[in-house]
């Protein structure tokens, strides 16, 4: 098998296996984390406020946080906070 063919049927493979996230979703999904900046600013005096835009987020925590939103269209504080901190560090 070529090489060049063999990383393109990989690309193929990965693209299929991507969520795909709804508008919806994702500007919940920013919001949520835009918020959760501003609310740790305001209670713990940090001088910096962190964006996190959804792309900067995990798959894996993504998919957590769509499970909850497809659930009960909300995200968990719990889930935010763990986003938050995962970009942080």
């Amino acid at each position: 098998m070529n090489k060049l063919k063999l990383k393109t049927d990989i690309k193929k493979i990965k693209n299929r296996m991507q969520l795909k996230y709804s508008n919806e979703f994702e500007v919940m999904l920013g919001v949520e984390l835009y918020l959760y900046g501003v609310k740790r600013i305001m209670e713990f005096d940090e001088s910096v406020l962190y964006i996190v835009s959804p792309e900067r987020v995990s798959e894996p925590m993504k998919r957590r946080a769509l499970t909850e939103y497809n659930q009960n269209k909300n995200i968990s504080s719990q889930t935010i906070e763990k986003m938050y901190e995962e970009y942080r560090s």
